[in-house]
């Protein structure tokens, strides 16, 4: 079994980087004995078409599972071509990610997926900007360098969920973002102590 990883660093110990497409390595781990390759994801940094050229890389080991926070559109089309499951909508650090899969706790982030399915991102507010600011005050896109446009997961009209199909998003999307300030942190911590 190979499960892929998408990660802010290149081992088991750095967090899951919950942006497939843009994240800076994925790492393949073998859940039994935790062992672990890392791959650059020499399509981070592209100005258009790094989701496609990310799925096509990580798919290229072959993994049997991929866990990640979020997936664009062009990319999950790659992917769901693949012989591969996908588990989105997860955070924290990589290997008790791994952990939860191996214990079989994890689950798929239903409604950050079919918010693509169902074609709701054109009414999000929140993924216009292009985001390339980085939450640093300095980006010239739409997200004016607040980092907006980072966030993928659109959310889909009011009125299209059901009561219950709301509260799941709202608690995924607060898992995400809980998981993006711990990465947020860990980089703060990262920048101070050198």
């Amino acid at each position: 079994m190979l499960v892929c990883v998408t990660a802010d660093g290149s081992d088991i110990n750095s967090n899951l980087d919950p942006r497939f497409g843009r994240c800076a390595y994925f790492l393949f781990i073998n859940p039994d004995d935790l062992s672990c390759e890392a791959m650059k994801n020499e399509s981070a940094d592209l100005s258009s078409g790094a989701g496609v050229q990310a799925a096509q890389a990580a798919l290229g080991k072959n993994p049997d599972v991929i866990l990640t926070g979020r997936v664009g559109p062009k990319a999950m089309d790659v992917l769901e071509t693949a012989n591969t499951k996908l588990l989105l909508g997860q955070s924290g650090p990589v290997k008790e990610v791994v952990d939860r899969y191996k214990q079989g706790v994890i689950e798929n982030a239903g409604p950050a997926q079919g918010a693509y399915k169902q074609g709701a991102i054109e009414n999000a507010g929140l993924a216009q900007g292009a985001g390339r600011g980085q939450g640093r005050g300095r980006g010239s896109g739409r997200g004016a360098g607040r980092g907006l446009g980072r966030r993928q997961c659109a959310r889909p009209q009011q009125g299209r969920m059901t009561r219950e199909e709301e509260l799941a998003w709202l608690r995924e999307d607060t898992r995400i973002l809980e998981g993006e300030i711990q990465t947020i942190k860990a980089r703060i911590r990262e920048l101070e102590s050198t």
